[in-house]
């Protein structure tokens, strides 16, 4: 087997990283005037003045070549806003790149924090080098790169969701991925009305943080009955999830279509911290019969938000569970527009996490699409110097989708016979996913790495 240095690199980096935005204020902060340790050994990534992390292909490429020994954040030691917190800034910053190289522990790479002190307007602070070092030693050997190569294949990387629209309606879809957008959250589709609490939970979890503040807004119209039995019996699992979580506050609200269901198109109830009355809120609320099936989706949240319950000056996190999109004009005073201002007007942005389920899934009748399904009895080889073969249980129907590991698709095509090959060999070193779908957009996702 050929080696696969880069391998070994991506656990020790991640395990750093971890360590490092669990303890920030253990990690060393030395000041300079001005950072210029430019030198040829490092590698030198730039970001914006209170930015984002953003590596090049040539960057990343160097990154899978090196070994990392040391690992530098430079920023200014200049503040516009005497209530900025440069210690959380760069905590972020630190879990950013966590989240980008999710491994193994490693701990004898050092990490230094660098405060350049020679800046004294905002001006000259954007002229300063803002960013991360990267210091490194010789390649790993080839017995060290193949024994990480299973923790590699395991890296999580997030698909985009491929959505039958059989089966979910695509204005509803849009609607709830617009507001997930412009709010700096994420839309999730469950096509099982079984995995509603499960994704709940994974929200509430993948936000924790000390004083988050979290909003679950419902369409209690009768499509949501048996999501609504699932909220109910999973609430526990909620719960349990929210006491782990220090000053952690929680509000529910639930609406209907404020055309015809009158005054009880609407209910809303802040907890606070008492958790436990959930349940009887939850179960004191009637469901409407909704009218026809857009709903008051946009006014329903805006009166949330008009409840003034946020108060968190870390994280505010607003759940809208629905199936049906929202009315847009005549029989709706609320826009998206006005959802996504209200959202981000305080210099906390509220953002919005939609969960949109199919109407037609009940727990009689589960829906079969877009479930996780073998359809690849074979993946070889792997690791693979470029040329990729697929063996399939039936091809009839099926089509393939090939990503990197960034997410990004790069190709995509039918499939027309039990064995499918494909080569990857023009393109860089690293992980590359095949998801391969049926017509119901049920799919199976296997993963091959490339070291050519």
């Amino acid at each position: 087997m050929k080696k696969i240095t880069f391998l070994y690199l991506f656990i020790q980096f991640a395990n750093l990283l971890s360590s490092s935005a669990a303890n920030i204020q253990n990690i060393e902060v030395v000041q300079v005037p001005k950072y210029e340790n430019f030198s040829e050994h490092v590698l030198v990534v730039s970001v914006n003045y209170a930015g984002d992390i953003i590596l090049s292909d040539k960057e990343f490429e160097i990154l899978l070549d090196h070994e990392v020994v040391k690992i530098e954040l430079v920023y200014t030691q200049f503040r516009r806003n005497i209530h900025f917190n440069q210690e959380e800034l760069n905590a972020n910053r630190i879990e950013k790149l966590k989240n980008q190289f999710p491994f193994i522990n490693f701990e004898p790479i050092k990490w230094n924090l660098i405060e350049q002190t020679q800046a004294q307007t905002y001006e000259e602070a954007q002229k300063c080098f803002h960013g991360f070092v990267f210091h490194f030693k010789p390649k790993m050997s080839d017995d060290e790169s193949i024994m990480m190569f299973d923790a590699f294949m395991n890296i999580e990387i997030k698909l985009p969701t491929e959505i039958d629209y059989t089966v979910f309606n695509k204005t509803c879809v849009q609607q709830f991925s617009r507001l997930a957008q412009k709010t700096g959250g994420d839309v999730t589709i469950v096509a099982k009305t079984s995995e509603v609490t499960k994704s709940i939970v994974k929200i509430i979890d993948e936000s924790a943080t000390e004083g988050l503040d979290v909003m679950i807004i419902l369409d209690k119209t009768s499509s949501m009955a048996d999501d609504f039995i699932n909220i109910k019996k999973g609430l526990h699992q909620i719960i349990a999830s929210l006491e782990n979580i220090k000053d952690v506050r929680l509000a529910i609200s639930s609406f209907g279509d404020k055309n015809v269901d009158g005054k009880k198109w609407y209910d809303f109830q802040n907890f606070e911290g008492d958790f436990k009355h959930a349940r009887k809120f939850l179960n004191g609320i009637q469901q409407t019969f909704g009218g026809d099936y857009p709903e008051s989706v946009y006014d329903g949240v805006y009166e949330t938000f008009k409840e003034d319950f946020w108060r968190s000056n870390s994280k505010r996190v607003a759940i809208l569970l629905g199936d049906a999109p929202s009315l847009v004009g005549v029989g709706t005073t609320y826009t998206e527009k006005d959802i996504v201002e209200s959202a981000t007007a305080d210099e906390i942005h509220m953002n919005f996490y939609p969960i949109l389920l199919s109407p037609y899934n009940t727990i009689e009748n589960a829906v079969s699409n877009m479930q996780p399904k073998s359809l690849v009895s074979e993946i070889y080889p792997n690791p693979t110097n470029g040329p990729v073969t697929l063996k399939l249980e039936n091809p009839e129907g099926l089509s393939v989708q090939i990503f990197d590991q960034s997410g990004k698709m790069i190709h995509e095509e039918a499939i027309d016979s039990e064995e499918y090959n494909y080569n990857l060999h023009n393109l860089k070193n690293g992980l590359y996913i095949f998801r391969v779908l049926d017509e119901k957009k049920n799919f199976d996702v296997q993963r091959v790495v490339l070291n050519n």
